[in-house]
């Protein structure tokens, strides 16, 4: 996993790394505004939920949690 690799700089100094990612998927005749700020809120509940995450937003009963 990516947040476990230390990586080094030019410079030679030391970093980890955190990938949050928030992902939607389409839905028949929806917008895409409408898709990109349904992935774009599911990054940011990524990143409050303590980063190194995946958040999806799924369609249940019509409606997306």
């Amino acid at each position: 996993a990516i947040a476990t690799c230390m990586m080094v700089d030019a410079h030679g100094s030391a970093f980890n790394v955190t990938v949050s990612q928030g992902i939607s998927s389409y839905e028949l005749n929806e917008s895409e505004s409408s898709l990109i700020a349904r992935a774009d809120e599911m990054l940011y509940l990524a990143k409050k939920n303590n980063r190194n995450r995946v958040e999806v937003a799924c369609k249940t009963s019509g409606t997306f949690i």
